[in-house]
């Protein structure tokens, strides 16, 4: 949801591919989520091929909370490392990042 938000992608196939998933984990994640009126699945007008998804307002609504949310867990995970550890700990993680690109 907080990449659609975002505007980083807008069709079934960007979305599994930003959040690297294939397409049947994908639609039944976008069934979950259509079922609580939290977006739509919008076929394109002009290639059927396409589907586009949008979120409803009350996915706007609840995609607004989203990285409030996240960076509150992330922040109540990272208490107690200091500012070196975390530095280590984000160079690490962009490195097994770059090992599965």
């Amino acid at each position: 949801m907080l990449k659609l938000h975002l505007g980083h992608a807008s069709t079934v196939a960007e979305l599994a591919r930003a959040c690297n998933l294939d397409a049947g984990a994908m639609t039944r994640m976008l069934d979950r989520l259509e079922a609580k009126g939290l977006c739509k699945r919008i076929r394109s007008e002009t290639d059927r091929r396409v589907v586009n998804i949008v979120l409803t307002d009350t996915g706007r609504t609840v995609a607004q909370g989203i990285q409030g949310l996240l960076y509150t867990v992330l922040n109540q995970h990272l208490t107690g490392l200091s500012v070196e550890e975390f530095s280590v700990f984000k160079s690490l993680l962009q490195r097994i990042l770059a090992n599965t690109a």
